[in-house]
């Protein structure tokens, strides 16, 4: 299975600003690149440069054009069911504080489901 998953999200805050509900959330530290790695992933905030050369700021709902997102990967596969629990975590979160998320990736249906039983 790829377990590589990239979690867009639409939020008014900068780069800085996701890093911290990070940090409050996983306890986890960032460098000055907004990337980190623990012993089963790493993660990285980046840009959405597809947003700057569409020019589209406003508010939208097509998940392609917001204006970051995470770039989550695996480093153990013996701890999969950890890796995709941070990712349910983080997409609650999000959504929790009023951000729009949504994760690309190949078990995305299984974030769903776990999302939906967390209600």
């Amino acid at each position: 299975m790829n377990y590589y998953c990239k979690l867009f999200i639409q939020t008014e805050l900068s780069k800085e600003g996701i890093a911290e509900k990070i940090v409050d959330l996983l306890g986890i530290q960032f460098n000055r690149h907004f990337s980190t790695e623990t012993d089963f992933f790493t993660l990285d905030i980046r840009d959405n440069r597809i947003l700057d050369e569409h020019k589209e700021r406003e508010q939208t709902t097509d998940f392609l054009f917001f204006p970051y997102f995470l770039d989550i990967d695996i480093l153990n596969e013996k701890k999969s069911k950890e890796y995709k629990a941070v990712i349910c975590q983080l997409l609650h979160c999000f959504r929790e504080v009023g951000w729009q998320a949504v994760a690309a990736c190949d078990f995305e249906e299984e974030l769903i489901q776990n999302s939906e039983t967390d209600k």
